[in-house]
């Protein structure tokens, strides 16, 4: 183990040496440059052209939905299942070509957001408000200054806040939300910018999440044969929600590059409604989340040749779970999570064709679990930290319209001395991306890559008491895809964009880990057994027209069709059935108009038949659903100062149904939003 841990360390130590002196000399050129004045200033980097297409949402598409965060803004996009447990507080985790929410790396700003204890992210808790951009990558990002751990995710879904706009006539922007609706929802928030200096941005933004949470609810079951197995009606309790949030972030310039720091602070105390189950309709189970972190970045062009970026991150999360029902066992379990992260990236340009990369990043994770009933004894015999380090190393050519990129990332992680004697799992894993576009047609495209991916187990599958198997490997992936882009652009026509964007693709996942009870339900036992198949297509099309007087409109039409099948054992009855929760189709519509100072936003969801077990029969078997959204805003101005009022009216039609076995969704209901800005 240590000869290899010497070497990546000697490579950040060398990296972070070599920079010094430049950095150095970049801080006293700023000291001497001339101030030049500019019509606008925005601070944020340059984005590259992008190999293989991503799914985007942008600032303007995220303002008009009905989203209330990431997981309900993600929803419209295709190969994405979302899933949703319910209620306004409810988890919601995001699914991406059926590869499972593990394999599902969330970035923001740049930074991975990590969970070590079960890694999946609650998409739920990341607000719109202050998002400029959420882009959905297959494959990778076209930047060659990424970090080396971004490279080993399934799927990517990039979160990029808004960076602070000024002109020259306004250095301070304020924006105040009042939000507020069903389920008793009241949702005050605000975004403050200032600019400082020339080269300086603040950034501070907040909110205030507050809801009882009940709603009204009809569940009713089919089966196949469309005989309806049961039909419930009742209130849906304990989904009060409690949450603040608030983040600052610190924008800078220098020469040739630029810097951002930013701090986020998150508190949730909520109910978990639990499952309708058993004639049981209100739940005891409480769940309080605190999370702090703070995170930098750092980008240098130090010529023409050489790029650099530094990202460093340190986060502390704590859980706080409750089993307050005196039916079932009572539980007051504590967990405490620390993450550090340091990122080292060099981008290096060879010629006018070639180019590369190097990136070293290094990650430390622990975890701390407590039982309050037993004096805050620990959950079991162990507190696991891991540390992984991880280098990747690309090649990027280009000559006319064809682009090939190679990636190689080696990654080891080491467990620590608590969990007894310490495991090196050093793992190699290519990856090539082409795409060729013609030169006599440069609005089309054609894209395919290759690529292999792991996800190391989480600590749970690790270490839980009565679960865990600290002889777990990591989940393997491979994928592969194959598509097309047409991106028309006119400015005489009576559409302005046109967008087509179809892929096909097949992934495998080996050595998949499962679960099952060995010895009674409370004794599990977490294996490594699963294999799973998918395959499937994704069609993507979007148009937006010139504005036509004082009219604008634009549509945007998803469709998926997805087969994951299991692969684990020709005996057993399920072999090649499609996998829980996962549809065969899914789709979406999305419709924005704007007429002067008003817009109405129409958008339909559709998920197909599936089935929540692994056996496809009758008893398992889910009907498909769909929802309607509705809103209309107005934008007017009172002593100068605009303001925006918005109506949402979501599942116009009163669809009762259920993403997830046994928690009902709601039904009709409604949110209303008023909105005004000062600038000075």
């Amino acid at each position: 183990m240590s000869t290899l841990r010497y070497p990546t360390g000697l490579f950040c130590f060398l990296s972070l040496l070599f920079l010094i002196p430049r950095l150095s000399f970049a801080a006293y050129s700023i000291q001497n440059d001339s101030i030049i004045a500019i019509e606008q200033v925005k601070i944020g980097a340059k984005r590259e052209l992008e190999q293989i297409p991503p799914l985007e949402l942008k600032e303007v598409e995220i303002r008009h939905s009905t989203a209330q965060n990431v997981a309900d803004a993600l929803r419209y996009l295709a190969g994405v299942q979302v899933k949703d447990y319910g209620g306004i507080g409810g988890l919601k985790t995001v699914n991406v070509r059926s590869l499972g929410s593990q394999h599902v790396a969330v970035s923001y700003d740049g930074v991975l957001v990590g969970n070590a204890q079960n890694g999946v992210i609650d998409l739920g808790r990341f607000s719109l408000d202050n998002v400029e951009r959420i882009s959905l990558y297959h494959g990778q990002r076209a930047s060659l200054l990424q970090p080396a751990r971004d490279y080993l995710s399934g799927a990517l879904v990039a979160i990029q806040t808004r960076a602070p706009q000024f002109d020259t006539t306004h250095n301070f922007r304020l924006q105040a939300t009042l939000r507020g609706g069903s389920f008793g929802l009241l949702n005050p928030q605000f975004l403050y910018e200032q600019r400082l200096g020339t080269r300086f941005a603040l950034s501070v933004n907040g909110e205030v999440i507050e809801a009882h949470g009940r709603y009204p609810f009809r569940y009713v079951g089919y089966n196949r044969a469309g005989k309806k197995v049961y039909d419930t009606t009742a209130i849906r309790h304990n989904g009060d929600v409690h949450t603040q949030r608030l983040e600052a972030a610190l924008y800078g310039k220098i020469v040739e590059g630029d810097w951002r720091l930013r701090v986020y602070g998150y508190h949730s105390e909520r109910g978990l409604p639990g499952p309708i189950v058993n004639n049981v309709w209100q739940r005891g189970e409480r769940l309080a989340d605190n999370t702090l972190f703070v995170q930098a970045n750092l980008r240098k062009d130090f010529s023409s040749f050489h790029r650099t970026q530094l990202l460093a991150k340190y986060a502390y999360d704590d859980t706080h779970y409750r089993q307050l029902d005196p039916r079932f066992y009572a539980a007051n379990l504590f967990y405490q999570q620390q993450e550090a992260y340091l990122s080292s990236i060099h981008a290096f340009r060879f010629t006018s064709w070639l180019e590369g990369s190097l990136a070293y990043d290094l990650l430390w994770n622990t975890l701390a679990s407590f039982d309050r009933l037993r004096h805050l004894a620990p959950l079991g015999a162990v507190h696991p930290q891991r540390i992984s380090h991880y280098i990747a190393t690309t090649l990027a050519f280009q000559h006319q319209g064809l682009r090939l990129r190679a990636t190689c990332v080696a990654t080891g992680a080491y467990r620590g001395k608590e969990t007894g004697s310490p495991l090196a799992m050093w793992q190699y894993l290519p990856a090539l991306y082409a795409s060729y576009s013609p030169r006599t047609i440069s609005s089309l495209s054609f894209h395919a890559y290759g690529k292999q991916t792991l996800r190391l187990p989480t600590f749970n599958e690790l270490y839980y008491v009565d679960w865990g198997n600290p002889a777990l490997r990591p989940e393997f992936a491979t994928q592969l895809e194959a598509g097309l882009q047409w991106h028309y652009t006119a400015t005489q026509s009576f559409f302005r964009k046109f967008d087509v964007l179809a892929d096909l693709y097949y992934n495998r996942i080996s050595d998949k880990i499962i679960a099952y009870p060995a010895r009674g339900q409370f004794r599990w036992t977490t294996i490594n057994i699963g294999k799973v198949a998918m395959r499937g297509t994704e069609v993507s099309f979007s148009l937006q027209s010139r504005e036509l007087g004082w009219h604008q409109f634009s549509l945007r039409l998803q469709y998926a069709y997805t087969e994951a099948t299991d692969r684990t054992d020709p005996r057993s009855v399920y072999y090649q059935h499609q996998i829980p929760y996962i549809p065969w189709h899914s789709g979406s519509v999305v419709f924005n108009y704007t007429w002067r100072n008003c817009s109405l936003y129409y958008s339909f969801l559709y998920t197909g038949e599936r089935y929540h077990q692994q056996e496809n029969n009758p008893y398992n078997y889910e009907p498909a659903w769909f929802t309607n959204d509705l809103a209309v805003a107005l934008k007017f101005n009172i002593f100068a100062h605009p303001f925006l009022l918005r109506l949402e009216l979501n599942n116009l039609l009163d669809q009762q149904y259920a993403v997830v076995l046994n928690y009902p969704m709601p039904g009709r209901n409604f949110r209303i939003t008023l909105q005004t800005t000062f600038l000075r």
